[in-house]
C-alpha cells in the first residue's frame, strides 16, 4: 500500500510513493449534541527527503514552508487530497476542503 498526498494552491504540492509511509484519520465529535462542528484531522507521517537528485525534494520543502504559515492567514487554507494506492490502483480517494 502506498499515498499520494496533494495539497493545491498557487504552489502545489505533490508527494508520492516512498515519501508518505503511514496515514491516520482523527475525529473528534462535539460534547454537545446540539453542535454540529466535528473536528477532522489528518496525520501524514513520512520521511523528508533532502537528496538534490530526489523528484520530491521541492514538494518537501514547499510542505515544510506551508507548516510555518500562521492560522490567522488565508494561505494556510488549501485543498488536501490523499489516495490510498493498492495494487497499482486507487483504493481510497479523501478531500479536505476549507471553505472560508
Amino acid at each position: 500500500m502506498s499515498f499520494n498526498l496533494s495539497i493545491e494552491s498557487d504552489n502545489s504540492i505533490r508527494l508520492g510513493p516512498g515519501v508518505v509511509e503511514s496515514v491516520c484519520f482523527v475525529t473528534c465529535p462535539p460534547d454537545d449534541f446540539n453542535n454540529e462542528d466535528v473536528t477532522f484531522t489528518l496525520e501524514i507521517i513520512g520521511k523528508i527527503l533532502t537528496d538534490e537528485n530526489n523528484v520530491y525534494t521541492n514538494a518537501i520543502r514547499e510542505l515544510a514552508m506551508w507548516s510555518l504559515i500562521p492560522p490567522i492567514k488565508a494561505g494556510c487554507y488549501r485543498k488536501v487530497t490523499l489516495e490510498t494506492i493498492i495494487g497499482g490502483k486507487i483504493a481510497r480517494k479523501v478531500f479536505f476542503l476549507v471553505d472560508l
